[in-house]
C-alpha cells in the first residue's frame, strides 16, 4: 500500500471527525477574507473625503467579530484535531501489534527493539499528523481561501495576480530536485535513532552485567559514539529542512515586493484604489504563505513516506494491507474477553509430530525428522546434551518456529493455520527464559487471564510462592520492576511457570522449568506437577534425574535428531549402558 492509499485509509476509519476537522480548517482560513474586506472599504471610506464614522465604527465591529469567531474555531478545531491523530495513531498501533502477534515468534519481529520502538513511535507520529490540522488541513484551508483571494485579485489587476503564480512554480521545481536528498536524510536520522534507543534498551537490561564485567566505560563510550552519530544525522536533516523553508520563504518574499512595486506603480497610474491597494497587500501576504507552507508539506510528504515504508516493512510487506484494517483499537473502552481452554470436543487424546523438520534461515542446523507421540495424561521428558534441540522442538512443537515440514496434530487434526502458526487455545508454554512486565507479581501471573483467587492461590501453591509473597513487602501487588529486576531468578521461573498453569490447559509445555531453583525447591515444584499426571499432558524438557524417574516417556535428543525414545525404564537402562549424559 502506498502513502496516499494508507493515509486515506486512515481519514476512511474516522469520516464524521475528520469532515468536522477539514470544515472547521477551511472555515478559519475563509474568515481571513473579513479582514481584507474591512481594510479595504476602511481606506476607501477614508480617501472619500466626508467620512461617515457610524461607517467607520460597523467597519471595525466586523473585523474584531470576525477575529473572535476565529479563536473559537479555532478553540474546536485544536481538540478535535488531537483526538483524530489519537484514534487513527492508536489503529496503527493496534494493528501493528495485532500482525506481530499473528505471526510465527522467529518471524515477528524482523528488525530490532530499537527499530520497533521509533517505527512505534516517531514514525506512527509523522503518519497521522501529516493529514492532520497542521498540515494537509492547514494547507487546504489555506488553498480555498487563496481561491477566493485570487479570483478577486484577478478582478482588481490580472497581470499583477499571474506573476503570484511564479514562485510556486520555482518552489515545485527545487522540490523536485532536492527530493531524494529529504529522503535520503530522514532515513539516515531514523536508522541512528533506532541504533541509540535499541542501544539504551539493552543497556539498561544489562546494568548488572555491564557493573561485573566492569564495561562501564566502554559502554558510555558507545553511547556517546552512537549520539555523536545520531546528532551528526539529525542536524543535517534539520538543516536542511530549514534551509529549504529559508529559500521558499525568501522566494516568496522576493516575489511579493516585486509584486507591491507594481501595484504601488498602478496606484500612481490611477488602476488601483488605496482600497484596492490594501486588500492586494493582504491578500498576497497569505497567498504567499500558502506557497511556503505547499513547499513545506511537499517536503513533509517525503519524508512521510519514508516512515509508512518502515512501518510496513516491520510487519512484513504481504501483510501491509491489514496496517489500516479498521477494527478496534486500544482506545476502545471494552478490551476483548479472555478465553481459556479449548472446547469439550477438543479434548486431547492423542497429541502427534509427524515428521517434522526445522531449518535456522542461513544454517543448516535444526531439527530433522522428528517424530512422537504424545498419550493423554502422561508425562513426556525431552533430555539430551547442550545444543541438542530441545528448546528448538519445543518452540517448534508450540509454533514459535515455523515447520520447514512435516504436522503436527491435536488427535487427528491438525492445528496450524494459514500462517503456519498455532492456536493458543490447545496449550500452555512455559519458555527458558522467563518474561516479565515492569507489573505486579499478580498482574504478571494474571497476564489479562480472569481468575478466581482461589484459582490464583492454587498455582501459587503447585509453585511454592507462598513463602516468597509472605516476605515481600506488598505481598503479591509487589511491582517486579523491568523484566523482573527486583526479584530472583527463581522467582522469575517460578512466575512463569504460575502463569503457564493458570491457563488451564490440556497440554502443558516447560522448557527446564526449575533450572536455577534451589534443590528443595525444585522437588517440591516438580512433586506438585508429577501430582497433575493423569488430568494434564506434560511434555518438558530437563536432564535433571528426579525428572527423567518420574516421567512415562523420555526422548533424546542430539544434533536436532531423536537417537533413542520409549518408556523410562528402557530409555534409562539405555542410557546408562551407554554412559549418556
Amino acid at each position: 500500500m502506498n502513502t496516499k492509499g494508507l493515509i486515506w485509509s486512515l481519514i476512511k476509519y474516522t469520516p464524521g471527525l475528520y469532515s468536522l476537522n477539514l470544515i472547521l480548517a477551511v472555515f478559519g482560513w475563509t474568515l481571513f477574507l473579513v479582514p481584507a474586506y474591512v481594510s479595504g472599504a476602511f481606506f476607501d471610506v477614508l480617501n472619500s473625503g466626508s467620512p461617515e464614522y457610524t461607517t467607520i465604527i460597523q467597519i471595525i465591529i466586523i473585523l474584531f467579530t470576525g477575529q473572535f469567531v476565529r479563536i473559537l474555531l479555532i478553540t474546536v478545531n485544536i481538540p478535535v484535531d488531537v483526538t483524530f491523530k489519537n484514534k487513527v495513531g492508536a489503529l496503527l498501533r493496534t494493528n501493528m501489534l495485532k500482525q506481530i502477534f499473528a505471526m510465527p515468534a522467529a518471524q515477528a519481529l524482523n528488525k530490532s527493539a530499537g527499530e520497533a520502538i521509533t517505527s512505534f513511535r516517531e514514525d506512527v507520529d509523522d503518519t497521522v499528523t501529516f493529514p492532520g490540522y497542521s498540515s494537509l488541513l492547514d494547507v487546504i484551508g489555506a488553498a480555498v481561501f487563496s481561491l477566493a483571494a485570487f479570483v478577486i485579485m484577478l478582478r482588481i489587476d490580472v497581470m499583477i495576480t499571474l506573476i503570484v503564480v511564479i514562485p510556486l512554480i520555482i518552489i515545485m521545481t527545487i522540490l523536485h530536485i532536492t527530493g531524494k536528498r529529504i529522503v535520503k536524510y530522514r532515513v539516515n536520522s531514523r536508522h541512528s535513532t533506532d541504533a541509540i534507543t535499541g542501544f539504551i534498551g539493552d543497556m539498561f537490561s544489562s546494568v548488572q552485567t555491564i557493573q561485573l564485567t566492569g564495561s562501564e566505560k566502554h559502554v558510555l563510550a558507545r553511547f556517546a559514539k552512537l549520539s555523536k552519530v545520531r546528532h551528526k544525522f539529525m542536524v543535517k536533516e534539520a538543516v536542511y529542512t530549514s534551509f529549504l523553508n529559508s529559500i521558499f520563504t525568501n522566494i516568496v518574499d522576493i516575489g511579493a515586493g516585486v509584486i507591491l512595486l507594481l501595484a504601488a506603480n498602478s496606484i500612481r497610474n490611477g488602476n488601483f484604489t488605496i482600497g484596492d491597494f490594501a486588500v492586494f497587500t493582504y491578500y498576497l501576504t497569505w497567498i504567499s504563505q500558502l506557497i511556503k507552507r505547499f513547499g513545506s508539506l511537499s517536503a513533509q510528504y517525503r519524508q512521510v513516506n519514508v516512515s509508512v515504508e518502515r512501518l510496513q516493512s516491520l510487519i512484513q510487506e504481504k501483510m501491509a494491507d491489514k496496517l489500516v484494517s479498521h477494527n478496534e483499537s486500544i482506545m476502545d473502552d471494552q478490551l476483548p474477553e479472555y478465553k481459556s481452554s479449548a472446547t469439550n470436543r477438543d479434548r486431547l487424546k492423542k497429541f502427534t509430530v509427524n515428521d517434522v523438520t526445522f531449518t535456522y534461515p542461513q544454517s543448516n542446523k535444526g531439527l530433522k525428522n522428528i517424530s512422537f507421540e504424545l498419550e493423554r495424561g502422561s508425562v513426556t521428558v525431552l533430555t539430551g546434551k547442550v545444543g541438542s534441540g530441545k528448546s528448538t522442538l519445543l518452540k517448534t512443537v508450540v509454533g514459535h518456529l515455523p515447520l520447514t515440514s512435516g504436522s503436527i496434530k491435536w488427535n487427528e487434526c491438525e492445528i496450524t493455520n494459514n500462517d503456519n502458526k498455532f492456536e493458543s487455545s490447545y496449550f500452555s508454554y512455559a519458555p527458558q527464559l522467563p518474561v516479565l512486565f515492569s507489573e505486579s507479581l499478580k498482574e504478571n501471573i494474571l497476564l489479562g487471564c480472569q481468575a478466581t483467587n482461589e484459582q490464583l492461590h492454587r498455582v501459587i501453591d503447585i509453585t511454592e510462592l507462598n513463602g516468597d509473597i509472605q516476605n515481600f513487602k506488598d505481598g503479591i501487588d509487589t511491582v517486579v520492576g523491568p523484566r523482573g529486576a527486583s526479584i530472583s531468578g527463581g522467582q522469575k521461573k517460578r512466575t512463569s511457570l504460575a502463569r503457564m498453569l493458570l491457563r488451564d490447559m490440556e497440554l502443558l509445555v516447560m522448557d527446564d522449568p526449575t533450572a536455577g531453583l534451589d534443590l528443595n525447591t525444585e522437588l517440591r515444584v516438580w512433586n506438585n506437577i508429577v501430582e497433575m499426571r493423569g488430568t494434564k499432558t506434560i511434555l518438558v524438557s530437563s536432564h535433571r534425574p528426579y525428572v527423567l524417574q518420574h516421567a512415562d516417556h523420555i526422548i533424546v535428543l542430539e544434533n536436532g535428531e531423536i537417537i533413542e525414545q520409549g518408556k523410562s525404564e528402557q530409555v534409562l537402562e539405555w542410557m546408562k549402558n551407554n554412559q549418556y549424559l
